[in-house]
């Protein structure tokens, strides 16, 4: 079982309001909670899209218990640091692993030293990972080809608002790949699983 909680999103978006009005040729901030929304759910989607691919800095919870071999998988990446590691019992008692001395981090892996703590009969929330998340850690090193996909997707989600975005908003972010147009994938493929550069 994997129960992954971004617990601090980003606190800027890899464009600005006043920069997708000017690509939109928006002139009147009529449209602007909309505008700024579409922003966040265009970065959150391509995130998702991308397998929990992070182009800013974030905080995320990973409850887990699923191991192979000594290791744990870490789903939103790249990794930049593990804040904290806990082990929850059967029993409930709880014991929080140090870096270095019962795991170390490589890549998006934890890999147990000595053995013994990342093993079978655990219950399913065994593992409590927090750590952090991003590709680049500033809007002006966020890959051009997400920021143009973003630009796209917005575009094309605001010139057609009255089919697809209040419909998006309204029934949360979750629903909008429904709503996607063909070259969407083309622009994100680099940076899905399995691809990611």
């Amino acid at each position: 079982m994997i129960n992954l909680i971004r617990t601090t999103d980003a606190t800027e978006e890899p464009i600005t309001l006043a920069e997708m009005k000017i690509y939109l040729k928006v002139d009147n901030d009529t449209d602007d909670n909309l505008i700024s929304g579409l922003i966040s759910g265009a970065r959150n989607l391509i995130e998702t899209e991308c397998d929990y691919f992070c182009v800013l800095p974030q905080v995320w919870t990973e409850k887990t218990d699923e191991y192979s071999d000594g290791e744990i998988y870490l789903h939103a990446h790249p990794v930049s640091t593990v804040s904290s590691v806990v082990l929850t019992e059967i029993d409930k008692s709880t014991t929080s692993l140090v870096e270095d001395t019962d795991y170390y981090v490589s890549g998006q892996y934890l890999y147990e030293i000595d053995g013994g703590k990342f093993d079978s009969g655990r219950r399913a929330d065994a593992y409590t990972i927090v750590y952090y998340a991003d590709k680049s850690g500033t809007t002006a090193t966020v890959p051009n080809e997400i920021k143009v996909a973003m630009y796209r997707l917005i575009s094309f989600w605001y010139e057609n608002r009255e089919e697809y975005a209040t419909q998006i908003i309204e029934a949360g972010w979750h629903t909008a790949y429904q709503f996607m147009p063909n070259w969407f994938y083309g622009l994100i493929k680099n940076h899905r699983t399995g691809n990611i550069i």
